[in-house]
């Protein structure tokens, strides 16, 4: 562009100049010598330069380039070139292409020895204008590419009113924000859809403004069996901080399919009136963040091989009063920790094909009194495997008389650990709090503090045998509570003050440090020590062929078989003084 000679004193402008436009303006401190490239554009002799970010301002102005020195242009060089308000334009470049400036320095302005400083005038659109971070090392853009590290359905159309139906608005979003690799921003609206929202996890990047402000909103048009948001194959997605809302349609809020490497937050799915407001299928390595439900018929189902799945404060209210709040089968490595589970029928049941499910300090609480079902169904009755399950320092009660214990194990049940915290049933009920209603097998109940209103069965093990089971450190606040262990076959009970009923049929049962009453209704040898009573109750005490123990604790007695000498049984007794008597000696 060739260099000019007009100015404001020969009449470009009456008030404030309006100066010629320039080929390109500066966006650093240039060496004002030379041919050299601009704000992308390659300069020549007798462009005209804007240039504006001198470190020493008072070189600021319009320059005609040259192969060596450049020279002011002769619209910038003299006493009444400029002044406050003079507008000068850039036609190209990178990030100053077409835009104008203007002077702000105020006063009377000396070319060469004033601090000349501009400001944006005015913009055709965001593309051209420049975009400065603050901070060392930061580099200039557009506020066009500034706005485009982010999308949000608005870019695409949405209303977010709640009524109007936003689903392509949010479906472009979303196709968008993968392509480009930008998060996708929900507002603080509701956005409504009339059909189900398909999100691949692979590397999506959802963000919402918070739980209950960022909506999504179920419309009727969505069919029973489609959720709401379907988030399909993929890995390393991200989704965070916004609710569904089911809008009391049936249909899962939100369901997974093969979605791998993933974490979910802060996601709220609400009035779901039947089905799950979180299913999982055949996913894993995932981890779930505060993540609750409200009016949900179920809250979580978990099948067809998921694994390693991580909960953390997961829960919610489960209206359903003939299924489990939480479903998990065929799975395996299923971690909750904290969380709160409250149900009307079940809250949790642990299906056939399961290996590995741990409980860390989970509150679940029955609030109906209608649905006859335990609040923990620990394996199937109907067969399968259900392995490794434990509950640490969890709080499981009863709000209500539902005619059913706290937790059941059937014959699936194996390897299962209930440890720490409490079970209780806050009103009236004679039911058990722990019932086995099949064959189960190594099974560990410890360090459980019990309450219960009425009298119970802490655990009613009577009906079935069961192998490997070990009670200790049981405390129950209500002392006539009692232990039924019928079929029992290898059983130890360690430091449990409640009542004991040994079975006729149990075999292996050994009871240390008991308080209360034991009544031992079986034929088989065992080994019975504490400060209870031992009640025969008609059955037979066993003793087998031992050497002389050490004297017992004061007041206590030790009674044992030996052989005389001479192949004869003899029945002793060794009091705390070291005294040995034989009450009896074989015929």
């Amino acid at each position: 562009m060739a260099s000019v000679t007009t100015d404001r004193r020969q009449g470009v402008s009456s008030s404030a100049a309006v100066k010629v436009a320039c080929r390109a303006a500066s966006t650093v401190n240039l060496t004002l010598s030379g041919e050299q490239t601009v704000d992308g554009i390659a300069i020549v002799t007798n462009d005209r330069v804007f240039v504006k970010n001198q470190t020493d301002a008072t070189e600021n102005g319009i320059y005609d380039a040259n192969t060596s020195d450049w020279t002011r242009s002769p619209d910038w060089d003299g006493a009444y070139d400029v002044q406050e308000g003079t507008l000068i334009t850039s036609n190209n470049g990178t990030i100053n292409g077409d835009t104008m400036w203007r002077v702000t320095t105020t006063g009377t302005i000396t070319v060469g020895t004033s601090i000349l400083t501009f400001e944006k005038a005015a913009v055709s659109d965001s593309s051209t204008v420049a975009y400065t971070p603050t901070g060392t090392g930061a580099v200039p853009s557009t506020v066009q590419t500034k706005l485009r590290e982010s999308v949000t359905p608005e870019d695409f159309g949405a209303v977010g009113d709640g009524v109007t139906d936003d689903y392509t608005a949010l479906a472009n979003a979303y196709t968008a924000h993968i392509a480009q690799g930008v998060p996708l921003i929900l507002l603080g609206k509701t956005y409504a859809t009339g059909t189900g929202l398909v999100w691949a996890s692979n590397n999506a990047l959802i963000l919402g403004a918070g739980k209950k402000v960022s909506v999504i909103k179920r419309l009727a048009g969505i069919a029973s069996g489609t959720p709401t948001i379907h988030i399909t194959p993929g890995d390393w997605g991200v989704f965070r901080d916004f609710s569904v809302d089911n809008n009391s349609i049936d249909g899962n809020g939100i369901h997974l399919y093969l979605s791998n490497e993933s974490t979910f937050s802060s996601i709220t799915v609400d009035n779901v009136t039947a089905g799950y407001a979180f299913a999982v299928q055949q996913s894993s390595s995932n981890n779930w963040y505060d993540i609750f439900c409200n009016n949900c018929d179920k809250i979580l189902r978990v099948y067809n091989v998921s694994n390693q799945l991580d909960f953390y404060d997961v829960g919610g209210i489960g209206t359903s009063t003939t299924e489990a709040a939480y479903k998990l089968e065929n799975s395996f490595r299923l971690n909750f920790f904290g969380g709160i589970i409250e149900h009307d029928g079940r809250g949790v049941e642990i299906g056939s094909d399961i290996d590995g499910v741990a409980f860390n300090g989970t509150y679940i609480e029955s609030l109906n009194t209608s649905a006859a079902l335990s609040d923990i169904l620990i394996g199937e009755a109907t067969g399968g495997n259900t392995h490794a399950v434990s509950f640490d320092d969890c709080y499981i009660t009863q709000n209500a008389d539902k005619g059913a214990p706290c937790i059941e194990l059937t014959a699936d049940a194996r390897n299962v650990k209930i440890s720490g915290g409490r079970i209780s049933r806050s009103i009236a009920g004679t039911d058990s709090l722990i019932t086995f209603i099949g064959s189960s097998k190594y099974v560990k109940i410890e360090n459980i503090d019990t309450w219960t209103v009425s009298a119970c069965l802490f655990i009613d093990a009577g009906a079935t045998a069961i192998t490997g089971l070990t009670i200790s450190n049981v405390h129950s606040v209500n002392a006539a509570n009692t232990i039924d262990v019928n079929n029992a076959n290898g059983c130890q009970i360690f430091n449990t003050p409640m009542n004991i009923t040994v079975g006729s049929t149990a075999a292996r049962v050994d009871i240390f440090g008991a308080t209360g009453t034991i009544t031992d209704n079986s034929s088989v040898a065992r080994q019975h020590s504490g400060s209870g009573l031992l009640d025969l109750n008609g059955g037979i005490l066993g003793m087998a062929e031992r050497t002389n123990p050490g004297a017992p604790s004061a007041n206590g007695v030790y009674v044992w078989t030996q052989d005389d000498g001479g192949g004869k049984t003899q029945i002793v007794a060794r009091f705390n003084t070291g005294a040995v008597q034989v009450i009896a000696t074989e015929p």
